[in-house]
């Protein structure tokens, strides 16, 4: 794996997706830029805010933190990037995934979640079981999920590029409908890991960008605790891990 030195000095790769699914680790040399912004490239860069881009992964910002169980190594799996299109009738690709890490995990995989409206199943309050849901985290990795009440319905995917999202935000939203769910699968030593934002590199044929071609950030920290962690000065990582080390 190579790397490169960001601004911030952070460590900054970029996870690709070979045909034959396996996943290559490869430098990123492009800053992560504000809502809006293009690059050299012609790339619209934007943020979950809604504004700039035609894809939503309806994230917001914060973070999260998984607790280290006793075994190490171990995986934890982060998630709820439900992935639509905010234009009626768009078409978009999906090229690739890119992270950046302050505390680099083991490994770090991206996967496809999808399931169909037919897999969902309700419980007696009204809501998804919790194996038909997107999860904000969970201990393990596709398709089994220690936090999970049984094995996550659903197809999992690491073939990125060349995935097509047309599925409307509206239809997202519907609690009835099926989804496609962009999932960070994590491998942790003794220090942990932090991955204080990702992006989704795609391309489509709505919206601002002449090209055609887009980035939205993903300002969602996604934590493993370890030795490593808490990150000084991160509040996400010091309330959970530090509490619960």
């Amino acid at each position: 794996m190579t790397a490169s030195v960001a601004a911030s000095g952070a460590r900054r790769t970029t996870v690709r997706r070979a045909p034959a699914l396996a996943a290559a680790l490869l430098a990123c040399v492009l800053p992560l830029a504000g809502c809006s912004d293009a690059d050299s490239l012609g790339r619209v860069h934007h943020d979950d805010s809604g504004k700039g881009g035609p894809l939503s992964a309806s994230s917001g910002t914060g973070g999260v933190s998984i607790q280290a169980p006793k075994t190490v190594p171990w995986y934890g799996s982060f998630g709820s990037f439900v992935l639509c299109a905010r234009y009626p009738g768009n078409r978009i690709s999906l090229r690739d995934i890119e992270y950046e890490a302050d505390v680099e995990p083991l490994e770090v995989r991206t996967y496809l979640r999808t399931v169909r409206k037919s897999q969902i199943a309700f419980g007696d309050d009204g809501s998804r079981t919790a194996e038909t849901s997107g999860f904000v985290s969970a201990l393990g990795r596709p398709p089994k999920f220690d936090d999970l009440d049984g094995q996550a319905v659903g197809t999992f995917t690491s073939k990125i590029n060349g995935h097509l999202i047309t599925q409307s935000c509206e239809d997202a939203a519907d609690q009835a409908n099926g989804y496609t769910e962009l999932l960070f699968v994590m491998k942790f030593g003794k220090e942990g890991g932090h991955v204080p934002r990702a992006s989704i590199n795609y391309v489509s044929d709505k919206g601002p960008a002449d090209s055609g071609q887009y980035i939205l950030d993903l300002k969602w920290a996604m934590t493993g605790c370890g030795t490593k962690i808490p990150i000084p000065g991160d509040k996400t990582t010091q309330d959970y891990c530090q509490v619960q080390g």
